[in-house]
């Protein structure tokens, strides 16, 4: 094999010096061959990986896929949670396209005809719950976008499993 391809070793680095069946690469859809008539020969290339395949043998490139984009099917309702407290402390939504046509709902936790000390709204995820609405008296405002995988996400809480509101410390006004 090492005198058919004219295989030789400089500074570490293996190199073909004959190309007796030209050169073939391979591009995402095919196989490209030239230099089949010896027009190389003589020429130095550098080698990185040799293999070989028997005669009749085909290669097979694996498919090339680009995984789907979810990121216009998030729904907000099976997320919307009513903590077990009884209290309707559901945030309500409106729910748009985005610039890059992935859904963004908008959240917002207020109650009508009281101030609290604290209200906010949450969002749990399988590892972590998190604040993602500012904290404040009146009303507490977040965005959540729909990921690629189809889930929603704010900031580093990926994978969101349901929001909802939390409202400390309110007296009627």
């Amino acid at each position: 094999m090492f005198s058919h391809f004219g295989l030789i070793c400089e500074n570490n680095e293996w190199y073909a010096t004959k190309y007796p069946v030209g050169v073939r690469y391979f591009t995402i859809n095919e196989s490209k061959q030239f230099g089949e008539n010896g027009e190389l020969d003589g020429k130095k290339s550098k080698v990185k990986k040799i293999f070989c395949k028997l005669p009749g043998e085909t290669t097979t490139l694996p498919p090339v896929t680009t995984p789907a984009n979810l990121c216009d099917k998030c729904e907000i309702d099976p997320i919307l949670v009513n903590p077990e407290n009884g209290l309707d402390m559901k945030p309500s939504s409106i729910t748009e396209l985005g610039q890059a046509g992935c859904i963004q709902t908008h959240l917002r936790c207020t109650t009508e005809n009281s101030i609290c000390i604290s209200m906010q709204v949450y969002a749990k995820t399988a590892t972590e719950t998190v604040a993602i609405g500012n904290d404040d008296t009146i009303v507490s405002d977040a965005t959540i976008t729909c990921q690629p995988n189809g889930k929603y996400g704010f900031g580093s809480a990926k994978d969101i499993e349901s929001v909802y509101c939390v409202y400390e410390g309110c007296a009627l006004t």
